[in-house]
């Protein structure tokens, strides 16, 4: 039985019961669990969830998860007025009716720089907001210095008078850069 659906959020559904849902087709993804307590990086392997170190994963007071892996994302919300959640999964073949994807990847740039790694986990480090642990699996390779940035696809919906706008992005993965590379990168843009 395949745990995908549409990108049509459910309404009802437990962290506990979207991250089931998800993992029945993804075995293996990365993201984040935000609560009013703590914001920390999650890594999903065969339907367990873990954080670095010893530290659980607590859905309990949960108020956001976001998993993926470079084939979906789950997207899980709390909803106070339902004392429950909502969730969507997106995919190639699952995305929000109305949006177009389009050709071009979007990066964005995670807080700080990689100080070490340990197992499949890289710190990043920044004195705006301290250290987080990052999942990443080539963590061997990261080297002190370098960057994280998430990969994502952008969605374009087009609006009246033929107003096409960038309304979303689904993750789909993680990579470590050097700022040289992020530098050229801007360097090319700057001379088309």
């Amino acid at each position: 039985m395949s745990g995908e659906t549409s990108a049509s959020p459910s309404v009802g559904v437990s962290a506990e019961a979207a991250i089931k849902r998800f993992a029945l087709d993804h075995s293996q993804a990365i993201g984040w669990v935000l609560s009013p307590m703590e914001a920390y990086w999650v890594r999903l392997d065969d339907g367990s969830l873990t954080r670095h170190g010893d530290s659980s994963v607590d859905l309990d007071r949960a108020f956001e998860v976001r998993l993926f892996d470079s084939k979906a994302e789950l997207r899980w919300w709390w909803v106070p007025e339902l004392e429950s959640g909502r969730c969507a999964i997106w995919s190639d073949t699952s995305v929000p009716d109305g949006l177009m994807p389009m050709n071009d990847h979007e990066y964005q740039l995670l807080w700080g720089q990689v100080v070490n790694s340990e197992d499949e986990w890289v710190r990043l480090d920044d004195a705006r907001i301290g250290t987080m642990w990052v999942p990443y699996d080539e963590a061997a390779t990261a080297k002190p210095g370098e960057l994280a940035r998430l990969r994502g696809q952008p969605y374009e919906k087009a609006f009246r008078y033929g107003n096409v706008v960038t309304v979303d992005t689904r993750l789909k993965g993680l990579e470590i850069v050097t700022a040289q590379s992020l530098s050229d990168v801007c360097r090319e843009f700057r001379e088309d």
